[in-house]
């Protein structure tokens, strides 16, 4: 049975721009990893905001390397859930927030 590592937190929504930048690395130097995006209001968690690139093949990290996501969050205000299953092993999980970069959210995969 494969392990999966799944992370959450609370993020505000993109005033400025209506677009929020979370981006993800991949800190495994040897191994690949998969993972799945989810972004949702906490009030209507069936209810998923867009994320861009978001298929299976784009959400696959070779060693070391890195990607930024776009959300679209320019049909809801407040306060988000972001987020992200890491499937296939790893050993967990960084979630990184600060305002001051470009991309509000930093996630290492391990």
């Amino acid at each position: 049975m494969s392990k999966t590592n799944i992370s959450r937190c609370t993020v505000n929504a993109a005033e400025k721009d209506n677009s929020l930048y979370v981006k993800v690395i991949n800190s495994n130097k040897t191994e690949s990893r998969q993972f799945d995006i989810k972004v949702y209001k906490k009030e209507t968690p069936n209810k998923l905001l867009a994320v861009t690139p978001n298929s299976k093949e784009e959400n696959q990290l070779r060693p070391g390397a890195e990607k930024i996501y776009t959300i679209d969050t320019s049909t809801t205000k407040g306060k988000l859930i972001f987020e992200i299953s890491q499937y296939s092993g790893g050993s967990g999980l960084k979630v990184s927030k600060n305002s001051n970069r470009k991309h509000s959210l930093e996630i290492h995969l391990k």
